[in-house]
Formats: C-alpha cells, structure tokens, sequence
C-alpha cells in the first residue's frame, strides 16, 4: 500500500493507520504459528484480543472492541482455537465483525468483508448480545451444507487458502523475493524507453492460462507507436514469477502451492525454461503451451519442450535441482 501524505510526515500514528498495522500484525501472527501451536503460544495469540479491550492506543476503537468482545459465543471459539487455522478464521471473523459494524452504521460504506469474493454479508458478522447465535459465523463447527451462521468444512478451508495467499506470498516476512533470470533481450538504445511488464502467476491456475495465453502472442523485445505524430520506440522486459507458499524459511524452505504438489513440479519445470530459454522469450511459447490445458501440468511438459524447440532433458535436470 503507498504511502500516505501522513505517513511520509512521520507524524504520530492515526486512527486509520494504527488500525491498518495492528490488523497487518494479527492476520501475520496467525499465519506463521505453528500448524500445531504449543500452549504458551495458543496463549500468546489469544492475549492480543485482551490487548485490545485493556490498552490498545485508539478509545474509539478500544470502546467498539468491548461492546462485542465478551460476546458468550466469540468467547468459547477464541477460548477453543488450538491450531493455526483455527487462529487465522478467528482473526478473521473477529476483522469482518468490525468491518461489518463501521459498514452498518454507514462509518466506511466503501469497505468490504474480507476476503472480498466470499458469498458474505455484513448481517453475519453483526453481533447483538441477545439472538447472537443466529447473526455470526462459527468456526468450531462445519455444516454440510452452507448456513447463514455457519459454513462447510471446504468453506473454511476456501477462506484459509485466501487469507494464506494474501500474507504468506514468497516474498514475505524474512523470505526475500530474489526471483531473476537472464536477460530476454538487449538493453534499450538511447532513444528507446523501457517498458517493466511483472506477471505472478501459478502454475496450474486456469485465470492466469488464460491470462498468458492471451498475452503470449504479443510478448516481444521492440515495440514501437505512434503518438501526435511522433514515432516512439520502447524495449520491454518482462518477467513471469512464481507465487507460492513457503512453510519453512528462506534457508531451508518448505514449498507449498494452492492446487497441489503437481503444480510445484509444473512450476519448476516452467521456471529452468524460463532460466534457459530466455532470449527473445522463448520461455513464453513453452509456458503458454503449458497452459493449453492446466489439468494435465506437468505431463505436458515433453509436448511444449518439442513445441518450443527445447531440450526436454536439459529442464527435466534443471527441475531436480531446485
């Protein structure tokens, strides 16, 4: 997010921008537990919610925060959090309760529920003290099939991967993105610009195939135009990355994707073509083959290898490297 005037000012913290970083600090805290936290740090996390009802900074906020907190059934699902899901749906119902109030009160109309393409509405997430167990969402219990107050185990799970892929992206905390490949085309000449193309994408994901299948075919080094009559020159550099999660740390990493070990496999495959074929990105014409089909990565690999004009051993080998 860019900074704001404020910021820049290194003025003392707002009320929007102590609550923009203690948000950011709670979701990252439930993010990187332990799948399977021990006691003390199931404790920890659960003492940053009484942080906010006795300390936090901001008595607005603080005052809101206490008219719900001891809600009986927000209590007994904090009090029964014992895995890092379980943290991560707490943080994030409890971010949507507060959320849904300001949006109710026509406080900030232009926000939304979090994550924002869930089949959510604000009512679920508002908690009167009486007829509370009909007006939120629990995550202690799933339901077959989805309820206004609950929802299914794959529902869950739906909102997890969301919540994972927003904080846990490579490139996150302590996990430096040092994600380069040679050079696909020379230098732009004095009178060229150079125009920055950066695409992240997953492997087996079927929006970003078609996105890049679309693309492909218009992916070269020069491009040039003409505007009020002058002829402009630009060179491009484009780069495709990876996204994934990393369960491990940066020294000795744990690679996860969304859509299963195959996809990390496809990837790899995709990436030695990227690191070897780069020139003229001809990586382009191996990745957009690839995605023809994105069910059958990475087994397509030897028909976009001859495709392509690659050798199929060469990335084969490289692959089993990383």
């Amino acid at each position: 997010m860019p900074w704001s005037k404020r910021d820049m000012k290194n003025l003392p913290p707002d009320r929007t921008m102590l609550g923009r970083a203690y948000w950011t600090m709670i979701h990252s805290f439930s993010v990187y537990m332990q799948p399977k936290p021990y006691a003390l740090e199931l404790a920890a996390f659960k003492s940053i919610f009484d942080a906010i009802y006795h300390i936090f900074p901001c008595p607005v906020c603080r005052g809101h925060f206490r008219s719900f907190y001891h809600d009986d059934i927000l209590q007994h699902e904090l009090m029964n959090v014992e895995t890092r899901h379980g943290a991560m749906l707490f943080a994030w119902k409890v971010h949507d309760v507060v959320t849904a109030w300001g949006v109710h009160r026509m406080q900030w109309p232009r926000s939304k529920l979090f994550p924002k393409d869930k089949n959510l509405n604000v009512s679920q997430f508002l908690m009167p003290w009486e007829g509370s167990d009909t007006h939120q969402i629990h995550i202690d219990r799933a339901c077959k099939t989805a309820q206004p107050n609950c929802f299914t185990r794959s529902g869950g799970f739906d909102i997890i991967n969301d919540i994972q892929g927003r904080w846990m992206i490579e490139g996150g905390i302590d996990q430096p993105l040092t994600d380069s490949f040679p050079a696909a085309c020379d230098p732009p000449r004095p009178d060229q610009k150079l125009l920055k193309l950066d695409m992240f994408v997953m492997g087996k994901c079927p929006w970003c195939a078609t996105a890049l299948e679309n693309l492909a075919g218009s992916i070269k080094c020069d491009y040039t135009c003409t505007y009020k009559s002058e002829t402009l020159s630009a060179r491009l550099d484009f780069n495709v990355h990876m996204v994934g999660l990393n369960a491990g740390t940066y020294d000795e990493p744990d690679l996860q994707t969304v859509h299963g070990p195959s996809e990390l496999v496809g990837e790899r495959i995709e990436l030695c073509a990227r690191q070897h074929y780069a020139k003229n990105y001809q990586f382009v014409r191996f990745l957009k083959c690839m995605d023809r089909n994105v069910t059958t990565v990475p087994l397509r690999a030897p028909e976009c290898a001859e495709e392509a004009g690659m050798d199929l051993d060469l990335l084969v080998s490289c692959a089993n490297q990383v």
